[in-house]
């Protein structure tokens, strides 16, 4: 018995001896060596650039808000292809390809097209991965036919509000008389109240129900809802060119001298405090803030993102300039587009000799 505590007791002193070692090694000896520091490095992925095969014929190529697909016509009909692996799949059309619209929307990545049928439209919405389109629902959940206003003519153009279901579709006539009217997917076609019948470009406000437009007629631009509309004016400039309505609801217009924007000024449409007045045909004054261009620049060789980006293309030195901070972008070839903005955009060029079409990331 006695024996047995003895060994209790060395083995209890071991222990005492041992874990006093070990923290006094632990508070002293190994303190600088065991406090370890350590960061996060976060990398991002840069985009590369991206190379595809297209018809030597291809006519009429738009891509999508992300750059991920590219629709064009070829041989009488309507493709989408996906730029990360060239998978082109043809759309099945419906009528005369003559009698087709087809426009990417602004806020995903979905082809809008539009098909004329008699004395009126049909809306679908097209899925690029598969081609496979599905008429656009009112809020019955069924597919309409919609009647044109002017029976006679053809959509050429589409701008919507991506935040519902209102769009505002530009017809032209025979004769060349071009018109906006407004087209609700659950209530139909209305005409726009406007009184012009030379209709240039137009963009749609975002965040309302909202139209500003050229009137090519008169050479102003203007700005309209479906009960009114009013003349958007700029002190100085005689020869306007409207450019752009970004998301955040500023206004893009150009001041044009022989061809060539020399000078962009923009004005938040949101503010309406210096509105003078709101009735029909009456002016909507703005606060302008000006930008002058270093080198005039042809209106379709500007870009405007939904950032507020602007760009001057440089098509022969296969440059894109933003005009904001002066950094530039090279790209090979012949310029096509430029979709998104300075953070997840990309320039569109042709190589016309080698049937390719070539994504090259903005940033």
């Amino acid at each position: 018995m006695k024996k047995l505590r003895n060994v209790i007791i060395c083995v209890l002193i071991s222990i005492i001896i041992q874990s006093g070692l070990l923290y006094y090694m632990n508070a002293y000896m190994f303190k600088n060596i065991t406090k370890v520091t350590y960061r996060i490095i976060k990398t991002e992925e840069k985009k590369k650039v991206l190379s595809i095969s297209i018809p030597q014929d291809a006519d009429k190529i738009q891509v999508s808000s992300t750059g991920k697909y590219v629709s064009y016509i070829s041989n009488n009909a309507l493709h989408v292809v996906q730029m990360s692996n060239g998978v082109d799949k043809k759309v099945q059309i419906d009528c005369d390809l003559s009698d087709v619209y087809a426009k990417w929307r602004v806020s995903e990545d979905v082809l809008v097209v539009i098909e004329k049928v008699d004395s009126g439209i049909k809306v679908y919405k097209c899925d690029p991965l598969t081609g496979e389109k599905q008429q656009a629902l009112d809020f019955n959940n069924k597919g309409r036919t919609y009647d044109l206003t002017r029976s006679s003519s053809n959509v050429v153009q589409l701008q919507s509000n991506d935040l519902n279901t209102i769009m505002y579709i530009k017809e032209q006539t025979g004769s060349g008389a071009s018109y906006i009217d407004r087209l609700d997917i659950s209530e139909g076609i209305t005409k726009m109240p406007l009184g012009i019948t030379k209709v240039g470009d137009y963009y749609v406000f975002k965040a309302e129900d909202k139209v500003v437009l050229e009137d090519l007629a008169d050479n102003k631009i203007m700005m309209a809802t479906s009960d009114n509309s009013q003349t958007i004016e700029i002190p100085g400039v005689n020869n306007p060119k409207l450019l752009y309505v970004d998301g955040q609801g500023n206004l893009y217009v150009a001041n044009v001298v022989n061809d060539k924007i020399v000078e962009i000024y923009t004005a938040s449409l949101n503010n309406r405090a210096n509105n003078s007045s709101s009735g029909q045909d009456s002016n909507f004054k703005a606060s302008w803030n000006k930008i002058t261009l270093k080198e005039p620049a042809d209106p379709k060789y500007v870009y405007i993102s939904d950032l507020g980006d602007i760009y001057a293309v440089d098509h022969l030195k296969g440059k894109a300039i933003n005009i904001k901070n002066n950094k530039s972008v090279s790209f090979n070839n012949m310029y096509v587009t430029m979709y998104g903005d300075s953070e997840k955009g990309g320039i569109i060029s042709r190589d016309v000799d080698n049937n390719k079409l070539i994504e090259t990331p903005i940033k």
